[in-house]
């Protein structure tokens, strides 16, 4: 892609093998591509989404759920629209045109 990245994968104790995806990615692309940063438990994705944010490097940051509920195609138009603007923050949402949730209660879309 000619992008410079990195990506900081923030593992709180999730029983899906999400660590262990991570430590073999790490393999494949360098640990100065994939960086792995667990925490011991569970601390909320608000903590986690900032202790991300405390390892990354970077220009730009995109802050993503990891269980593809936001899917990774669109990381390119996000960073296309923020230099077009040079926008601080650029945001998606999944309740545009056809997209959105199924199966959360009212208290988790509010969220």
């Amino acid at each position: 892609s000619g992008i410079n990245f990195e990506i900081i994968i923030v593992d709180d104790g999730s029983p899906d093998g999400t660590q262990e995806i991570a430590e073999q990615l790490e393999k494949i692309y360098g640990s100065d591509k994939i960086l792995l940063r667990p925490r011991a438990r569970k601390l909320g994705l608000g903590t986690a989404y900032i202790h991300g944010m405390k390892h990354a490097t970077g220009n730009f940051i995109v802050i993503m759920d990891a269980d593809l509920s936001h899917h990774p195609k669109f990381i390119p138009e996000f960073i296309r629209k923020q230099k077009e603007g040079n926008f601080d923050i650029v945001s998606g949402t999944r309740y545009k045109g056809n997209g959105g949730v199924y199966g959360w209660d009212l208290k988790r879309k509010l969220i």
